[in-house]
């Protein structure tokens, strides 16, 4: 994806038939992002040349969980999904189905919205983080006759006693200032910042 150092398919082996040719079929992943893909030329004589062309994929609907980079045993977090849809017309119910895994302990919660058409739509989930060493969380998002949506990911869990003195946490879309502060009666020991 652009903006990004993710490869979606790389082949540094291609070798053209005798008209020039060549054909490579490869699977991009399905979420909507700009790819760019670059193909480079050479031949004996070590003449080289190269083309760029830019492929929007597009997914019509699909998850995507907002998490911080870690959790620490003992919090009650929300965990925040935006539903990104262009295809479910308003008025239709929409199932988001998430599925939060400690070790050997599952929870699973759903909540259904109702569609406001093509756009984004945020729905949060309640999750209580339990002693273990991380948290894995699958998404799944219906919605009608539509190839249903799978995601996964996996947030590391801290132990108690690492103390976190202020945090914020919200979803913005435009440029916002947040201003966080530790307690100045205390002292600090090793600040760190995590955004």
């Amino acid at each position: 994806g652009m903006g990004s150092s993710e490869t979606g398919y790389w082949n540094p082996l291609v070798v053209t038939g005798k008209d020039g040719k060549a054909k490579v079929t490869f699977r991009l992943p399905n979420r909507s992002t700009a790819w760019k893909l670059q193909s480079t030329g050479t031949d004996a004589e070590t003449l080289t040349g190269q083309t760029n062309i830019e492929i929007i994929t597009k997914k019509d609907l699909f998850g995507e969980m907002k998490t911080p980079l870690a959790f620490t045993e003992g919090d009650k977090a929300k965990v925040l999904v935006e539903v990104h849809n262009s295809v479910v017309k308003q008025g239709l119910k929409m199932i988001v189905t998430l599925t939060s895994k400690i070790g050997e302990k599952t929870i699973e919660q759903k909540k259904t919205i109702t569609s406001t058409g093509p756009g984004l739509q945020e729905v949060s989930f309640p999750v209580e983080i339990t002693a273990g060493d991380k948290i894995t969380f699958d998404l799944q998002v219906v919605g009608g006759t539509i190839p249903i949506d799978k995601s996964s990911l996996t947030v590391p869990i801290r132990p108690y006693g690492m103390p976190v003195f202020a945090t914020k946490s919200g979803s913005f879309n435009q440029s916002t200032i947040v201003f966080i502060e530790h307690n100045k009666k205390l002292e600090v020991h090793g600040p760190e910042l995590e955004i």
